[in-house]
């Protein structure tokens, strides 16, 4: 029996199995990220909801959070549902400058908030 190198297998629609690997480890990145954080935006937005004017910007740092909390949602979600890729770049510039792009806009929501 002959084998193939992973980079020539391919599925029934005809695409490589290496592409619907990288597409499918990358969405599970981006999705656990996204619920990770969104968790603990959630976290903070329920604790400032139990102590309602604990202080004197609460209702400015309970639209902070649920802000947060909207836009990890929204990136989980879209990572989700969104179509495969029809063609990737060569080489690893495109992979790396793709994911620290993903991964550099989801820190904004664990900055310190004031």
């Amino acid at each position: 029996m002959k084998t193939l190198p992973v980079t020539e297998l391919t599925s029934k629609d005809g695409k490589s199995m290496k592409i619907q690997i990288e597409d499918l480890l990358g969405r599970v990145a981006l999705i656990g990220v996204g619920v990770f954080f969104g968790g603990v935006e959630l976290y903070w937005l329920l604790q400032l909801l139990a102590d309602p004017w604990g202080h004197d910007s609460w209702p400015l740092d309970l639209l902070v959070r649920l802000a947060g909390f909207l836009f990890m949602a929204l990136i989980a979600v879209t990572t989700f549902i969104r179509l495969p890729a029809k063609n990737t770049a060569a080489g690893l510039q495109p992979r790396i400058s793709t994911i620290a792009g993903s991964f550099l806009v989801m820190t904004l929501v664990v900055l310190p908030k004031g």
